[in-house]
């Protein structure tokens, strides 16, 4: 597994259009039907399986005797 493939210069980049709508839904929930500290932990919880997944995925694709495109297709 390689980390720079993870976390590089473009991670920062990549979530702020993510950032920026989950902000505009949590201001435009006039209600306030869901407390910012469950949404905060949501997104945490998902960052972490996010993470865990990747690794997984890494330590089977190193694993698999076939090419990438053939674990893209059958994995």
């Amino acid at each position: 597994m390689n980390p720079a493939l993870f976390l590089n210069s473009h991670t920062p980049f990549a979530l702020v259009p993510v950032m920026a709508f989950l902000a505009t839904l949590v201001a435009l929930d006039s209600f306030k039907l869901v407390r910012l500290r469950l949404i905060l932990g949501l997104v945490l919880v998902g960052a972490v399986t996010t993470g865990a997944a990747y690794v997984l995925n890494s330590a089977a694709y190193e694993r698999f005797p076939g090419s990438f495109v053939e674990f893209s297709r059958y994995v």
